[in-house]
């Protein structure tokens, strides 16, 4: 068996990832990705649904949670439907 060879392929294999993630650019922040979950900042659209923006745009506040239809919002927020039909979005405002 190559033992020589094998190493040399991990050791260069190693070294490779090294520099590619030394020479790599600086992670960007992703923006919003559509689904309304717990932590987005939501606006609404124009039947009143909830949509998922950046935080950085106007927005009408930021979801606690994400609940079925037939579940119920705490009372310290604002049951919004989904724009995707997911269900009842909590808003904190």
């Amino acid at each position: 068996f190559p033992w020589r060879f094998v190493l040399a392929v991990a050791a260069g294999g190693a070294a490779l990832v090294i520099v590619l993630h030394i020479v790599g650019g600086r992670n960007v922040p992703r923006g919003p990705d559509g689904l309304v979950g717990p932590g987005s900042c939501v606006a609404l659209d124009a039947v009143g649904a909830a949509y998922e923006v950046d935080c950085a745009t106007p927005h009408v506040g930021v979801a606690r949670e994400l609940v079925p239809f037939d579940a119920a919002c705490d009372s310290d927020t604002v049951a919004v439907r989904d724009r995707q039909g997911m269900g009842t979005v909590c808003l904190e405002q």
